[in-house]
C-alpha cells in the first residue's frame, strides 16, 4: 500500500514536482520495497521452520541450471563463468533446496560482479555412504575469516548495504532449511580470494556424484551476463 500510493503519486503528479520532493518520494518508494523484501524473507524464514518438506529423488544439477537461469539480470564487470558438474542427485525436498540454491548462487552472481573473469563453481563429493557434500565456490570479493560466525546470524551482513543489496536473512534460511533436511552447511574464505559454501543434502543409496569432467563439455558450462 504504502509503496502502491507512492507509485500513483509520483505517476500524477511526477512532471509538477520540485526535484527535491520528488527525491524524497522515490526514497519512499526504495524504503517500503526494501521493507517489503525484508518481510518476505522473514516469511520465508517461518516456512523453513515449520513447513512439511517431503523429500523425493531430486537431479541437483539440472536444478542449479534452472535457478541460473532464473537468478536476475545484475550490472557487472564481466559475465559469470558457471561450471556445473553434471550428475548430481539428491533426495531432497524440491522446493526448499531450490531456495537454497537461490540464496547461494545469488550470492555467487553478486559478489562476483567487480570481479574481472568471475567463476562460479557447483560440484560435489560423497560425505559418509548415504550423503552428498555440494560445494558453491566463487572467486569474488569473499569476507574476513574471523567473523565467518555472523554469516548465518539473522541480518548478520559483512559487507556494506550500499554496495551489495540483501536482507541479510537469505544465509540464516539456508541454514534452516538443509539442518531440516538433516545437513549441516558452512562457509570458507578461499586463500585466493572468494568465498566456499558447503552443505549436506541424502543422497539416493548405491549412487556416487560422476566426477568434475577434465573437459569441460557444453552441458557442464553455462555463460550468462547476470
Amino acid at each position: 500500500h504504502v509503496q502502491g500510493l507512492a507509485n500513483l503519486l509520483l505517476a500524477r503528479t511526477g512532471s509538477r514536482l520540485a526535484p527535491e520532493d520528488r527525491q524524497l518520494l522515490d526514497l519512499q518508494v526504495q524504503s517500503a520495497g526494501s521493507m517489503r523484501e525484508t518481510v518476505d524473507a522473514l516469511l520465508t524464514l517461518a516456512r523453513s521452520t515449520m513447513q512439511p518438506m517431503p523429500a523425493e529423488p531430486l537431479d541437483l544439477s539440472a536444478l542449479v541450471h534452472e535457478v541460473i537461469d532464473s537468478l536476475p539480470a545484475l550490472p557487472r564487470s564481466a559475465p559469470v563463468r558457471w561450471t556445473v558438474q553434471p550428475g548430481l542427485r539428491v533426495v531432497a525436498s524440491p522446493g526448499p533446496v531450490k531456495i537454497v540454491l537461490a540464496n547461494l548462487l545469488g550470492n555467487a552472481a553478486k559478489f562476483t560482479r567487480r570481479t574481472a573473469e568471475p567463476v562460479v563453481e557447483v560440484h560435489a563429493e560423497p560425505a559418509g555412504i548415504d550423503r552428498l557434500r555440494i560445494v558453491i565456490a566463487d572467486n569474488g570479493v569473499g569476507f574476513d575469516p574471523a567473523l565467518s560466525n555472523r554469516l548465518f546470524t539473522p541480518f548478520g551482513r559483512l559487507h556494506a548495504g550500499e554496495h551489495y543489496h540483501g536482507t541479510g536473512i537469505g544465509l540464516t534460511i539456508v541454514q534452516r532449511i538443509v539442518e531440516r533436511h538433516g545437513g549441516s552447511v558452512r562457509a570458507q574464505a578461499r586463500p585466493e580470494g572468494g568465498a566456499r559454501f558447503e552443505f549436506t543434502l541424502p543422497m539416493p543409496v548405491h549412487t556416487e556424484p560422476q566426477q568434475a569432467p577434465a573437459v569441460e563439455p557444453d552441458a557442464a558450462i553455462v555463460s550468462v551476463s547476470r
